[in-house]
């Protein structure tokens, strides 16, 4: 295993930003441990084939790095946009027991060679992806154009093992469970798709949380046909306007609602055999 700190620097932040980055204090190597209690969220809608091929790869990695965990899938089950950064936070407020930290887990990240045990830092399980995807690497803001006009040097890349973009902080990653409440949770201001992940991943740093990869941990992609790759005008309105948001608050360490002001209902809960299912919805923040 190859644990190295993800950096800050190379990211384009504001100057408040960059001066509370720039007083922070050294850290410490994190510690590891498999004792720890773990509670993994999976953010969920209408991704059923892929559900069912994770679940049972999912459960034999976590059964040889942790010894306690249970698995949440959380369903957005109204008519709304997707907005997994309010569904994040709706899980982890309906979590029954526990538990010492929390992974978030993409249902199309299926792992290959990842070790889920504790970290005491935030921490992304994995440096590499394989399959048919161009998206972890070139979804930021200097080829968000690109990919938002179909670039054709875009194309899909065949099946092979491809580096993370270092400030990648979206698909897996782990933290206490306490870190996620320090920062207040995600943004719930990020429907549909894009910039939640990278607004948290600044909560993060804002607090001095910096966080940890494992350059040898792969998980292996599941394809599906990315919303970007369907052409739909409001498909580019609501990213771009994400982005909007993400420039206006987040780079200036702005931070606009979470998990102390978030409202939503909570459906039913469902125990399958293997994990439990959350249905959530009708997300809505208190003013």
């Amino acid at each position: 295993m190859s644990i190295q700190e993800i950096p800050w620097e190379g990211m384009e932040l504001s100057a408040h930003a960059i001066h509370i980055l720039k007083h922070q204090s050294p850290r410490p190597r994190p510690k590891r441990s498999r004792e720890k209690r773990l509670a993994v969220i999976i953010p969920f809608r209408d991704r059923n084939i892929h559900l069912e091929r994770l679940l049972p790869l999912l459960k034999t990695a976590l059964d040889k790095t942790v010894s306690s965990y249970e698995i949440y899938v959380a369903e957005q089950a109204d008519e709304a946009l997707f907005n997994k950064g309010a569904l994040c936070n709706a899980a982890i407020m309906c979590l029954n027991k526990d538990f010492d930290y929390i992974c978030f887990h993409d249902v199309d990240f299926v792992p290959e060679n990842i070790d889920y045990q504790y970290c005491s830092a935030p921490f992304r399980p994995f440096g590499q992806t394989r399959g048919k995807k161009t998206y972890q690497e070139e979804f930021h803001e200097g080829r968000l154009e690109r990919l938002l006009a179909f670039d054709p040097s875009l194309e899909e890349k065949t099946d092979c093992l491809s580096a993370v973009y270092p400030h990648f902080w979206g698909g897996v990653f782990q933290l206490p469970l306490e870190t996620f409440k320090k920062v207040n949770g995600f943004g719930n201001t990020f429907p549909f798709w894009g910039f939640e992940d990278l607004d948290f991943l600044l909560r993060l740093l804002a607090q001095g949380e910096f966080p940890f990869t494992d350059l040898e941990g792969i998980f292996q992609l599941q394809h599906h046909t990315h919303v970007i790759q369907k052409g739909d005008a409001l498909v580019k309105k609501r990213i771009l306007s994400n982005l909007e948001y993400y420039r206006k608050y987040s780079k200036q360490f702005d931070f606009r609602g979470g998990l102390s002001n978030l409202e939503f209902d909570h459906f039913q809960t469902k125990k399958e055999s293997s994990f439990t299912k959350l249905y959530l919805g009708r997300f809505r923040q208190k003013s």
